[in-house]
């Protein structure tokens, strides 16, 4: 893998090819607090069409947790709740991604460090828990946002991130996950704080590392189930094997790509292809949940 200047002005010419199109808006996707978007993870991208798996951060008992949603320009979102299939659902579920290599396999994972891995049979529409399981070595305290997988020298790479709050910053995680005995390896971690917003900042309500193991987080400032709201979209650094570990580096200098007001961003995910590039999912809390693409 090249250097760091290499691998940064190679995901500022992707990140740079995918600005929103003048005119780009927000769409509604359920206006209650409920539906709020916590976590997207694609479940298929077909022509103009896309469809995500969004989780919802619910707490109580019979409230929605999963959710297909289904997106085209020009067009309304379809909303579609999916029942969780037992009586132990998570609880303030923030996170979900796709496990590489595994079909129609996801990994949710809620706030308090529990992971439930599915299988997701979009057809049927059916849902099933193949195994619950935790975040190792988890702080009592810690409010974990963010997860996403990544294949690596053959190895599943698991990363993850408490969010942090205001003056303290987000710490995050990474290790080697077995998926066939969901055991990790020894865990590493490192420190990620953003410069904006300001104001009650969570510094990683979402990540998402990208093939050439770039790591993307998005940031936001919550200060009321009404707002106001604020985010932003940061490169924060990259991931590379080297004799038989993960290592990380920093971005030295956490530069802003996007940003946004008005919406609380805890979901990102790429569409790969020349029709696709960036979605963002908002929890708005009174307002409900939206999304924006970088395409039209």
């Amino acid at each position: 893998m090249g250097s760091w200047r290499q691998i940064f002005l190679t995901s500022l010419l992707i990140i740079g090819a995918q600005q929103p199109l003048a005119g780009q808006e927000w769409k509604m996707v359920k206006g209650t607090m409920l539906c709020g978007i916590g976590g997207l993870a694609l479940i298929g991208h077909e022509g103009k069409q896309t469809r995500y798996l969004a989780v919802h951060d619910a707490k109580k008992p019979g409230e929605p947790r999963l959710a297909i949603i289904t997106d085209e320009p020009g067009k309304p979102v379809m909303y579609e709740s999916i029942a969780w299939p037992d009586s132990n659902p998570p609880i303030d579920a923030e996170a979900i991604s796709a496990i590489p290599g595994m079909e129609n396999a996801f990994v949710v994972m809620a706030s308090g460090g529990k992971l439930f891995h599915i299988i997701f049979d979009l057809p049927s529409k059916n849902v099933r828990v193949v195994h619950t399981f935790s975040l190792p070595e988890i702080n009592q305290g810690s409010n974990y946002e963010g997860l996403s997988f990544l294949r690596m020298d053959g190895d599943v790479v698991a990363v993850w991130a408490h969010r942090g709050q205001g003056s303290v910053p987000a710490k995050l995680f990474w290790s080697i996950l077995d998926p066939s005995n969901y055991t990790f390896s020894s865990i590493s971690s490192d420190t990620l704080r953003v410069p904006w917003p300001v104001e009650g900042v969570r510094h990683v309500a979402d990540l998402k590392v990208g093939p050439l193991g770039i790591l993307y987080i998005v940031a936001s400032a919550d200060l009321g189930n009404n707002g106001p709201f604020e985010s932003a979209f940061y490169i924060a650094g990259v991931f590379r094997a080297w004799n038989k570990e993960i290592l990380f580096r920093k971005n030295p200098v956490m530069y802003r790509i996007m940003q946004f007001y008005d919406h609380k961003i805890e979901a990102l995910e790429f569409v790969p292809g020349p029709g696709g590039g960036l979605i963002f999912g908002s929890d708005d809390e009174n307002l409900g949940g939206c999304i924006y693409t970088t395409w039209k």
